[in-house]
């Protein structure tokens, strides 16, 4: 009896021990302020300012609130993104693949990328970009296309080399952006015998634009200089183009001026990131972007052969700033023929700079091709024709609530 006794007392005891100590767990986890009830709605909003997108993300993961608080601030974020990294390894400002994700504070669903490569050699980042591709990192919506050329300019700035640089553009509200590619099968069955109400329906399915679309707005359109039968199928592809610009004698009711914007790669593939597929890796023939919705304009202009002076270069682009009407966001593309550099002008970043001096706040990217196309959305008698020799194509993609630019 009494050995049983003694063991109930112990027991009792552990019991007793134990409770003091669950008792003084949950005093420790009470102490201290509680964040989820002192941070409010407003408050979460505020801090999310300042947090890259893929912060937002794991926030997200928290609570019900900071879901909707993370939700709401990605919505607010329509901004674009532009970049400029050098991939030479040893470099001081060397990047990788991961640091552009990293530093992402939109969510994109468009991209397009250039490579720059030096003239005399292979095109040797090729097999660097698939072995460290951008597009592993980021989110599998996001549809982009990779240009490799001769150069490319990125804010007034002219390069050749192991660089890229490259703009995202998140999804923006009234505005359809769709990314497109075709093969060379594609174009050879384009009927150029037929009438021009089925060649433009076939070229709209081509592009991805819906058939009933009355508002189009841009088709950003590049060609595969690695592809055989591209050069002996232009007329096919000037046919294509030609859909989305007549001049008014040839249809007097159409709408306002379609801005058509691109040219020649050395090399190029398409990525469509909905499909989830890593399928970057398989060339494409032509790929491009068509822009459409009310809640976007653009602009372009094209300085073809005739343009050869600074003063000239000058000239025409006051007058296309002078017709621009901006918006809150802008972001501009140049395209220009690898024989416009220092040779042509007598100096370096002649028109880039010239841009920059006249649009100060907008973002500029684009590739040296041995090719271009482009219309001009303003009066210009310097850019007849869409396909271009010896031109420099620039393009203006502006959205958001209407601002005064004088």
């Amino acid at each position: 009896m009494e050995k049983a006794s003694k063991k109930k007392t112990r027991n009792t005891k552990r019991s007793s021990e134990e409770k003091m100590t669950k008792s003084n767990e949950t005093e420790v986890e009470t102490e201290g302020p509680n964040f989820g009830e002192h941070i409010t709605y407003d408050v979460l909003r505020m801090i999310f300012e300042y947090s890259t997108i893929r912060d937002l993300s794991r926030a997200a993961l928290v609570c019900r609130s900071w879901n909707e608080a993370a939700k709401k601030e990605k919505q607010t974020r329509i901004w674009p993104r532009h970049f400029l990294c050098n991939f030479e390894p040893g470099e001081a400002n060397h990047h990788s693949s991961r640091s552009i994700h990293d530093d992402l504070f939109i969510d994109p669903c468009i991209g397009l990328v250039f490579f720059g490569r030096h003239l005399k050699s292979p095109i040797h980042n090729l097999e660097f970009w698939v072995s460290d591709c951008l597009y592993d990192h980021l989110s599998r919506r996001i549809n982009s296309i990779t240009i490799w050329n001769y150069g490319l300019m990125y804010d007034g700035i002219e390069k050749s080399g192991n660089v890229v640089c490259g703009l995202f553009l998140p999804e923006i509200p009234g505005v359809k952006i769709r990314l497109f590619s075709m093969d060379m099968t594609d174009i050879k069955n384009f009927r150029t015998d037929t009438t021009q109400k089925i060649r433009d329906k076939s070229a709209r399915e081509l592009c991805g634009i819906s058939p009933d679309e009355d508002n189009i707005k841009c088709i950003m359109f590049f060609l595969n200089q690695n592809e055989d039968d591209i050069v002996a199928n232009m007329l096919n592809i000037k046919h294509i183009l030609k859909s989305f610009h007549r001049t008014k004698a040839e249809a007097p009711n159409s709408p306002a001026k379609i801005a058509l914007w691109g040219g020649m790669s050395l090399n190029m593939r398409a990525y469509v990131g909905a499909t989830g597929d890593k399928n970057c890796t398989e060339t494409a023939a032509v790929a491009g972007i068509s822009i459409c919705g009310s809640g976007v304009s653009t602009w372009s202009i094209v300085l073809n052969y005739r343009i050869r002076t600074k003063a000239q270069v000058e000239k025409e682009l006051t007058t296309f700033r002078d017709a621009v009407k901006l918006q809150k966001h802008s972001v501009g593309f140049m395209f220009a023929c690898c024989g416009r550099d220092e040779k042509w002008f007598k100096e370096r970043h002649v028109e880039s700079t010239i841009f920059r001096k006249l649009f100060p706040n907008i973002p500029l990217v684009g590739s040296f091709g041995g090719g271009e196309i482009g219309t001009s959305t303003i009066p210009h008698e310097c850019s007849k024709g869409i396909l271009h020799e010896y031109a420099t194509a620039f393009l203006i993609i502006t959205y958001g609530s209407v601002r005064n630019t004088k």
